[in-house]
């Protein structure tokens, strides 16, 4: 990379805490959910405004970015195509979750069912950053991808760790499992961050 793209780099918009910003507010809408804070599915709608900002403002300012530096690649594309159509699943999800709790006449089975549908697109979303990494031909993206992948994951591991720890002592409760893909969202946008302060 020459001085002229690294500083193009440094000056270009930043992905990171868009990505942070995603994961901090969905893990806030989840306690307050189950805290029992949020008990209005209509209330509990509105939670999700802040989610979808970050989400469109993440896709906007990577693909901007993308374009700025000319790294637009066929495996960029196929990625926020996955990426987005998953986010749009699971929110649609939860959208559909929320009117059957409102109607209340679909039953708890088709409820449970219901249930399960976000957690596919949360699959689609780890899946296409999976399949990015596999897809992208360029050497030095794909050295950037793993490197936010490897942070995610020592983020990831260092908070369930963590709070495994200050569970077992009872200071802390033993939280949900749903959390631990907060963090590797979260250790995400770290990563992200990193690789877009020191590209």
């Amino acid at each position: 990379m020459t001085t002229a793209t690294r500083e193009l780099a440094l000056q270009a918009p930043k992905t990171g805490p868009w990505i942070i910003g995603y994961a901090v507010t969905l893990g806030l809408s989840f306690s307050l959910f189950h805290s029992g804070t949020i008990t209005d599915p209509a209330i509990g709608a509105l939670v999700w405004i802040p989610i979808a900002i970050c989400t469109a403002m993440m896709v906007w300012t990577s693909w901007r970015r993308h374009r700025l530096l000319g790294t637009v690649s066929d495996a960029v594309r196929l990625f926020w195509r996955r990426f987005v159509s998953s986010a749009a699943f699971m929110f649609g999800s939860f959208c559909l979750l929320a009117f059957a709790q409102m109607v209340g006449k679909w039953g708890p089975q088709a409820e449970y069912v219901i249930a399960i549908l976000p957690n596919l697109g949360f699959f689609g979303m780890v899946w296409s950053i999976h399949r990015y990494v596999l897809d992208e031909v360029d050497e030095y993206l794909r050295s950037q991808a793993i490197r936010q992948l490897l942070i995610a994951s020592f983020v990831t591991l260092a908070a369930v760790v963590l709070w495994a720890t200050l569970a077992n002592a009872k200071v802390l409760g033993n939280g949900w499992v749903g959390l631990v893909l907060l963090f590797w969202f979260a250790g995400l946008g770290v990563g992200r961050l990193c690789n877009e302060l020191r590209p």
